[in-house]
């Protein structure tokens, strides 16, 4: 898969599967945006010198969301070109237990 000159975001890209999926796409030439809540393992996946920025970003929080997109344009020189959405934010608790959030606030 060719990247080349592709601009991605991979939320929650610090650990697991979204730090993996981010090495990938740089690894085949994308410039990669990871925005992820923990700042220590984005950092460190930033500092990995592949073509890996790191932003601070946490879903629950609008107003980092909002930041966090304007900064990924200014750093994709305003060319998005994917979106990687693997990160995610909810209570812990058993599935089952888990309420429905549709319509719901």
């Amino acid at each position: 898969m060719d990247m080349t000159n592709r601009s991605v975001i991979v939320t929650g890209g610090a650990s697991g599967i979204g730090r993996a999926t981010a090495r990938l796409l740089a690894s085949n030439g994308a410039s990669v945006i990871v925005g992820d809540i923990d700042e220590a393992g984005g950092a460190s996946l930033a500092a990995d010198g592949q073509r890996i920025q790191f932003l601070p970003l946490d879903l629950a929080d609008p107003e980092s969301v909002s930041t966090f997109a304007e900064a990924a344009r200014q750093c994709a020189g305003g060319q998005l070109d994917g979106l990687v959405n693997g990160a995610g934010w909810d209570r812990i608790m058993p599935f089952m237990e888990n309420p429905p959030r549709c319509g719901t606030s």
